[in-house]
């Protein structure tokens, strides 16, 4: 069973080392690698070889004294703490960037592709090293041009951008519809590029449009049925007065006699008698 680490770090007493050996000083076996260390030595010349070789300080033994000694293991403990959080956060932010579902990318200040993630080199077919050469304006489809510029000044006028539609061609040519946040990043204090956030919503989109279609078919239905129950109620009445037309020739009347008496009909009922 390996024995657990419990030293913050380590006191190396070097003795006269030639440039070759002093490398191999440094190299420790894997329990204590991690740990600062620390290098006395007798000369500066063999300390800067020293940190050259992997060490983190180094003190001259003639002028070490117990204050001298406790503020540089201090320093170099906490330094070496401080660099092993930064590696670790490092590695978190790559491990999101890499698995994110949604599309990560970074632009220089002219919109040159300086990052992407795995899921835009999967949706745009591009793989990072020759997304690398390429301009962002020329992945826009031609309909988003200006669009595409306007978007891009507006960026560069430190104005963020939130929830975009834009649509690029893939490597393939077809098109994907892109929603897109994107917004500046600075370095100290200066602008150093675009860093942004998109998602491919092409299906959700095409999609969409069905739904519309149908629910345009339906209510185009919903008339037509509406307009064909008022027509079917109008050839109702007029076949309804037909058969009674019908009826009456039957019975010897002639038509001019049947326009006559419903004359008469309609001029009684006016004059109510």
């Amino acid at each position: 069973m390996r024995p657990r680490q419990c030293f913050d770090g380590l006191l190396l007493d070097v003795q006269a080392l030639d440039s070759r050996g002093i490398p191999g000083a440094v190299k420790m076996c894997p329990q204590i690698r991690s740990l600062p260390v620390i290098a006395m030595i007798s000369e500066e010349v063999t300390g800067n070889r020293l940190v050259d070789g992997g060490a983190d300080e180094f003190l001259v033994k003639k002028t070490l004294s117990p204050e001298l000694l406790q503020r540089t293991l201090r320093y170099a403990i906490e330094r070496r703490r401080t660099e092993r959080a930064l590696r670790q956060s490092e590695k978190r932010f790559q491990d999101l960037f890499e698995n994110a579902k949604d599309i990560l990318f970074t632009l220089d200040l002219d919109g040159n592709v300086t990052s992407l993630n795995k899921s835009a080199e999967e949706v745009m077919g591009w793989t990072r090293e020759e997304a690398r050469s390429i301009n962002i304006k020329s992945l826009v489809a031609p309909e988003h041009a200006n669009l595409c510029n306007q978007f891009m000044q507006r960026i560069l006028n430190e104005e963020p951008l939130q929830h975009f539609e834009i649509s690029l061609l893939r490597k393939d040519g077809r098109k994907a519809l892109l929603e897109t946040s994107a917004r500046l990043i600075y370095s100290d204090g200066q602008k150093q590029g675009i860093q942004g956030i998109a998602r491919d919503v092409t299906e959700r989109r095409q999609l969409e449009g069905m739904v519309r279609q149908s629910q345009k078919l339906e209510a185009i239905g919903r008339l037509s049925g509406g307009l064909a129950h008022d027509f079917n109620n109008l050839l109702c009445v007029i076949s309804g007065h037909a058969e009674l037309l019908s009826e009456r020739l039957e019975a010897g009347l002639t038509l001019d006699d049947l326009v006559s008496n419903r004359v008469t009909h309609k001029v009684c009922n006016r004059m109510k008698i």
